[in-house]
């Protein structure tokens, strides 16, 4: 951000937590804990970024008063996409208002109200408390994305980034949704519990896929999710899924060997946090020449993973047995805040060694190409 600024400030270090501006203040990045303005005194401007998501940002935000108590004109930032009506920061944003925050949001988001340019609002509350909307309208590049692509901005956006039309309309559109709900649609989920049965018959026209969720500890599986890609037809099927627990990392790794030998796999996709290397490393001795990905579950990562698994749903390109414990899984998925999980007393394995024979598969590149109709000399800024 600092680059982007470099016409008008200048640092004077290079630091990850503190910054100091040459001829300037200082910034500093804490963590989202009570005592992360501890020790800070005069500090005239506070920006707590995704508001919404913190659990406790009401006590972080009544713990940082004492920074800004001998500043005379401080300022305090309550910044955030939207998420659920509920908690601290939807109650400062829904409260004292004109007008119902929602509609006003959905006003700025089609255009109709803006203050200067489409996309960017502002208004007093009746307690003076200044209120910020801002839409990608007020961008100059997405707004022109908007006008090229196929279905508009938020669409682009559902297919570059292969994420649900849930989450493009919350990070994207302005929309107020609960995130502590399931993850799976149920009637996406019953359209694809379509097949009778798991199979073992070897189609040679199609190819296979395989996600591995590894697990050696007290009531978790270790998972094996085996996809068969018909290219011709563009479907995934779920057609093996060995799921078992409290068994020896040498009996789980004959039977993925067995899987393999059978299925003979194009690429394999396995979790490799913690312990779950050795699954990993062991697989690339017993089969050098098989292609092999290991992916790392973060905060990060699993949302674009089980993202992917509801663009899959939506794109009516999975298919699964209909009394396969996959089905169980996915409806007791849920969102929490931002993680995602099995809800209490439920299990996740299936749904995770899914989402990795996604990763391994071609699917990304069987959607539509996002690029197709932009031109990228109208996206150019001079």
């Amino acid at each position: 951000m600092s680059k982007g600024l470099s016409d008008y400030i200048e640092l004077e270090n290079d630091s990850v937590s503190y910054l100091k501006l040459k001829n300037g203040g200082d910034i500093y990045l804490k963590n989202s804990s009570k005592e992360g303005t501890r020790s800070l005194d005069s500090i005239t401007s506070q920006v707590y970024d995704e508001s919404a998501f913190i659990a406790d940002i009401e006590s972080i935000y009544a713990a940082s008063n004492a920074s800004s108590a001998l500043v005379e004109n401080s300022s305090k930032i309550l910044l955030s996409t939207p998420s659920a009506k509920s908690g601290f920061y939807w109650q400062r944003l829904s409260e004292n208002n004109p007008e119902d925050i929602e509609k006003l949001c959905e006003q700025v988001a089609s255009g109709n109200l803006y203050k200067d340019f489409p996309g960017f609002y502002y208004f007093q509350d009746s307690k003076g408390v200044l209120k910020v909307i801002i839409h990608w309208l007020a961008h100059p590049v997405f707004s022109k994305i908007n006008d090229t692509y196929q279905g508009g901005y938020v669409q682009y956006r559902i297919d570059t980034d292969n994420i649900s039309e849930e989450v493009a309309q919350r990070e994207y559109n302005l929309k107020f949704i609960d995130p502590s709900v399931s993850v799976f649609n149920s009637d996406l989920v019953r359209n694809g519990a379509i097949l009778e049965g798991f199979t073992e018959d070897i189609n040679p026209d199609c190819d296979y896929y395989l996600g591995v969720d590894p697990s050696f500890y007290g009531d978790d599986y270790f998972s094996i999710t085996v996809l068969e890609h018909n290219k011709k037809a563009n479907i995934y099927k779920v057609v093996q899924n060995y799921r078992k627990r409290k068994q020896t990392t040498d009996y789980h790794l004959y039977q993925l060997g067995k899987i393999i030998d059978y299925w003979k796999p194009k690429r394999v996709c396995i979790e490799s946090n913690s312990g779950q290397i050795i699954i990993a490393e062991q697989l690339e001795k017993s089969y050098p020449e098989l292609n092999i990905l290991q992916i790392r579950t973060t905060g990060d990562s699993k949302p674009v993973l089980i993202n992917r698994i509801i663009l899959a749903l939506e794109k009516k390109i999975l298919q699964y047995p209909e009394n396969a414990v996959l089905v169980s899984e996915l409806l007791n998925f849920r969102r929490i805040g931002k993680s995602m999980e099995a809800s209490p007393h439920c299990h996740d394995d299936t749904v995770l060694s899914l989402a990795f024979a996604l990763a391994s598969c071609p699917m990304a590149k069987d959607i539509d190409n996002p690029f197709k109709d932009l031109n990228f000399d109208e996206l150019i800024i001079e």
